[in-house]
């Protein structure tokens, strides 16, 4: 921690849990469509790591490499 402040860090994480506590008290957060949003997030982020996945398992099998 050469660079960042302890109190910073504390500040940080503080703002962060107070963030997310009032966020959930927000009665409107859990809807369907909150749901259907973060279930099609969820799903473009696993088809974007496979699509990217693909590619490099393929390539690392037949040159025997990781490095392009």
């Amino acid at each position: 921690m050469s660079h960042f402040e302890p109190n910073a860090i504390l500040r940080g994480a503080q703002l962060t849990v107070v963030g997310a506590l009032r966020a959930l008290k927000n009665p409107g957060l859990f809807t369907s469509e909150h749901y259907k949003q973060a279930a099609l997030a969820v799903l473009a982020g696993i088809v974007i790591r496979i699509l990217v996945a693909i590619p490099v398992c393929f390539w690392t099998q037949y040159t025997g490499n990781f490095f392009l």
